[in-house]
């Protein structure tokens, strides 16, 4: 388990995005490349996301989010037309070394993405991710757990929003797409939080969302329910915990978001790692 020192919220503003960017065993990938040759080098680097190029130019991400919704609608990921250019984000919103991590953050928060590539002259330098500045400044963001300290309460998303296991997925993502969420908390029928439904558990069972909503009645885990694919082991955070801690457990968990919850195990809001960037950019 990752242990964090906490620093005073000031640093935030003071430090580089080439102090927190990862540059070792950078890697990428060609847009003509295959998406074998991606989901390959992803877990050789064991990383969730990796540019891709054109001409040696970044010209967008392609993460393991793509190619779990490629694969989810049931194609391959070496034939001649499963190249990275059809799966990737496309245009690359970038970074620059010398730039401050906080204009980092507001870039990730506006494009709603976990990770920047880091462009100079021209040239990939490195990456940054929601884990690295996370891990390395939003807890040193946040001093001890004193008077004052910023709390799970303060930043997180309040919202009744839930879902029952036997809710059908597809009527779970379509709640999701309407309200423009992420993660969804899964409670019984006493309102006890129970997992939680990611857009990546979507992906992996109905391909691209959107498009499953698009064709309903054919779409792919159209007969499936939400008890199905949800993460049941899911780790939650208490209205007063602070943020640091929520940061350790984020990190350390690889997850995106934990839900908050009440002495009765009952939702009463998400933070996201969204949130917390946000919290840390003002």
């Amino acid at each position: 388990m990752v242990a964090f020192r906490l620093h005073p919220l000031s640093r935030m503003h003071a430090t580089m995005v080439r102090e927190v960017m990862t540059t070792k065993n950078l890697l990428e990938v060609d847009q003509d490349d295959s998406l074998a040759l991606a989901a390959h080098r992803m877990a050789w680097l064991r990383c969730r996301h990796l540019p891709v190029t054109k001409h040696r130019a970044v010209v967008g991400v392609v993460a393991e989010r793509d190619l779990l919704a490629w694969k989810a609608e049931g194609r391959s990921l070496d034939g001649p037309e499963d190249k990275v250019r059809a799966a990737m984000s496309s245009p690359a919103i970038l970074a620059t070394p010398d730039e401050g991590i906080a204009e980092a953050c507001a870039r990730m928060i506006s494009a709603r993405v976990s990770c920047l590539p880091v462009v100079q002259h021209g040239k990939l330098v490195g990456i940054v991710t929601s884990t690295d500045l996370l891990g390395r400044h939003v807890a040193m963001g946040f001093g001890g757990t004193g008077p004052g300290e910023l709390t799970a309460a303060d930043v997180m998303s309040s919202s009744a929003l839930t879902a029952s296991p036997d809710d059908m997925l597809l009527e779970a993502a379509d709640v999701m797409a309407w309200a423009g969420v992420r993660h969804l908390p899964i409670v019984d029928e006493a309102g006890k939080l129970v997992g939680i439904l990611s857009e990546r558990d979507l992906r992996t069972a109905l391909g691209v969302p959107s498009e499953a909503l698009e064709h309903w009645a054919s779409a792919l885990g159209r007969d499936r329910t939400v008890g199905d694919i949800m993460t049941k082991s899911v780790e939650s955070a208490r209205p007063d915990q602070p943020l640091g801690q929520l940061v350790t457990m984020m990190v350390n968990g690889r997850v995106g978001a934990l839900p908050v919850v009440d002495r009765e195990r009952r939702p009463v809001g998400i933070v996201s790692y969204l949130d917390i960037l946000r919290a840390i950019s003002r």
